[in-house]
C-alpha cells in the first residue's frame, strides 16, 4: 500500500496532545518514522539499491532498471553497477563493458551456504568469472534425482484366453518407452527479473523565497512542476540575518513547529498534483539555537522556502 504523503499524516496529530509526549514530539517520531519506511523501500516508490532484483509481471521496464539476460552494458555508463558487480558476469569487451546476470529461463534457488540441503553444491559449474562450487551465480543443469523402474519377467496379468503374458523379451526384463516432456519441471509461470541499474531519480522544488511578516495569513499556492505527485514537502525558513544563535544561510524546518502550548504558531502546509500552498498559524517561532527557548523570529532576518519532492 502507498504511503500518504506526510503532511497529511502530521495534520491528523491533534495539537493538544497531553502526556508524556508532546504535540511537537508527536510530529517529530511520526516524521522520523515515515522517512524511515519510504527510505527503506517501504513506501511508494521506495528505492532498491543498486544491483538489487526485482520481480517484474508486465513487458514495461521501469526507470532505472534492467533486464538481468547477461548483456553487456557500460563500465562508465553504470558506474556503481560496475562497482557492486565487476565482472562476476562477465567481462564483456575486457575494458568498456561488463555483463549482468542472466536470469533468463532459470528458476532461483537460494545459496546453500554450507548447509547442506543441495547435495551437488560444490559441483555446481562456473559462473562467467570462473567462480564455481557453493557461490552466488553459479549454475546447475536439469537432472533427475537417481531411481530406478524395473519391469519384471513376466507380467502379473492375463489374456482374454486366459493364459499369462509374457513380455516378449525371452523372459528378461526391458526398460519402457520413453514417455514425458522435454524437461522436468513444476508449474510455472513467467515474470521478469529485472536489475536496478541506476539510482533512484529524485525529483526537489524548491521555491523563490518568501517574505514572512508578523500574524496568521495564507501563503499563496506556488505551482511545483513535479512530474509525480510530491511525496515529501516541508516549509523551511532560510536565515538571512543572524537571529536567535542561528546564522546567515542557517535553515530551520518548520513541519514540527505548530503548538506552544498557547497557540498554534507554525506552518501548515496543504500540496496537490500540481501546487503546494498552506497557512501560516499566528507569529512564527523556532527553537533558539543555542538555548533551545521557542521564541518568536526576528521576521526581518528570515525568508520562507517550500520544499517538495518526489521519488521515481
Amino acid at each position: 500500500m502507498a504511503m500518504p504523503p506526510l503532511g497529511d499524516l502530521l495534520a491528523l496529530l491533534p495539537d493538544n496532545i497531553t502526556g508524556d509526549i508532546g504535540a511537537d514530539d508527536m510530529r517529530s517520531i511520526v516524521t522520523s518514522l515515515y522517512d524511515g519506511i519510504v527510505n527503506s523501500g517501504g513506501g511508494s516508490g521506495g528505492s532498491i539499491p543498486i544491483g538489487g532484483l526485482l520481480l517484474w509481471a508486465t513487458d514495461s521496464t521501469p526507470s532505472g532498471f534492467a533486464d538481468a539476460q547477461g548483456q553487456a552494458v557500460s563500465r562508465t555508463g553504470f558506474p556503481e553497477l560496475f562497482a557492486e558487480y565487476g565482472v562476476k558476469y562477465g567481462a564483456g569487451d575486457g575494458t568498456t563493458t561488463f555483463n549482468l546476470p542472466k536470469y533468463n529461463g532459470f528458476f532461483l534457488r537460494v545459496k546453500d551456504n554450507a548447509a547442506g540441503i543441495d547435495p551437488d553444491a560444490g559441483t555446481r559449474t562456473a559462473r562467467p568469472d570462473g567462480l564455481t562450487g557453493d557461490n552466488v551465480g553459479t549454475v546447475q543443469l536439469d537432472a533427475l534425482k537417481s531411481h530406478q523402474h524395473t519391469i519384471p519377467a513376466q507380467i502379473s496379468t492375463f489374456s482374454l484366453g486366459g493364459g499369462q503374458v509374457w513380455n516378449g523379451n525371452g523372459g528378461a526384463a526391458r526398460s519402457t518407452a520413453l514417455t514425458g516432456g522435454a524437461e522436468t519441471r513444476s508449474k510455472n509461470i513467467y515474470v521478469r527479473v529485472l536489475i536496478r541499474t541506476t539510482p533512484a531519480a529524485r525529483t526537489l522544488f524548491t521555491s523563490s523565497p518568501i517574505t514572512v511578516t508578523a500574524g496568521s495569513k495564507v501563503i499563496p499556492a506556488i505551482a511545483h512542476n513535479l512530474t509525480n505527485f510530491p511525496r515529501n514537502f516541508s516549509a523551511v525558513l532560510n536565515c538571512t540575518v543572524a537571529d536567535l544563535g542561528y546564522a546567515f544561510n542557517d535553515y530551520v524546518d518548520m513541519s514540527d513547529i505548530i503548538f506552544d502550548g498557547v497557540v498554534n504558531n507554525g506552518i501548515k502546509l496543504w500540496v496537490s498534483s500540481t501546487q503546494i500552498g498552506g497557512h501560516q498559524e499566528n507569529n512564527l517561532k523556532i527553537y533558539h539555537k543555542t538555548t533551545g527557548v521557542l521564541t518568536v523570529i526576528n521576521y526581518a532576518s528570515w525568508k520562507l522556502l517550500l520544499v517538495a519532492g518526489t521519488l521515481q
